[in-house]
């Protein structure tokens, strides 16, 4: 049994289990760094995350062709631009891993323990002016890191996503 779900903002999402990205050896990993970090590191995380997400939305507002999606309330700081394709960004930024989305097309940020370390958050918003800067410059030199998600945000059937996400799924599953 395994769970597919097309509509969702993030992208074609399809798992082998009902527990999806979360089985229990990742829930119990984490319960056991939050008992190692203790409670009083855990909450200068989270503060120290929460102020690097509002530094983030509050610059990435500022820079011409790009917008805020919502107003990020958690870890996660997604944009998206009129003016260019945004996947193209992405792909300028790949040394950041950055989440590829769909509905809109945009990609995003979860910031996490590792960008509060001193300094990292203001490199990647320098890395992130500059990669608009390239790609508005010259697109042809970018590749569009997310073509699945541009047709199947376009098909106006979106059973037909499902169905290939689907057997994108049993393909794998078949060949372990």
């Amino acid at each position: 049994m395994y769970f597919v779900f097309t509509e969702w903002p993030g992208g074609q999402y399809a798992s082998p289990t009902i527990a999806g990205s979360r089985p229990g050896a990742l829930i119990a990993g984490a319960w056991a760094m939050l008992v190692y970090t203790g409670e009083k590191k855990y909450i200068e995380n989270a503060v120290a995350i929460r102020e690097a997400v509002d530094k983030m939305s509050d610059r990435i507002s500022k820079i011409k062709g790009l917008k805020v999606i919502g107003d990020p309330k958690a870890m996660i700081v997604a944009w998206r631009s009129d003016e260019f394709d945004v996947f193209k960004l992405g792909d300028a930024l790949s040394e950041w891993n950055l989440g590829i989305q769909q509905l809109p097309p945009s990609i995003h940020l979860c910031v996490t323990p590792r960008h509060i370390s001193e300094g990292v958050i203001d490199k990647f918003l320098s890395d992130l002016e500059d990669g608009v800067k390239r790609v508005k410059a010259d697109p042809s030199k970018f590749k569009d890191k997310a073509p699945l998600y541009g047709i199947a945000a376009s098909m106006p059937d979106r059973s037909v996503v499902k169905n290939f996400v689907s057997g994108v799924l049993d393909a794998v599953l078949d060949s372990q």
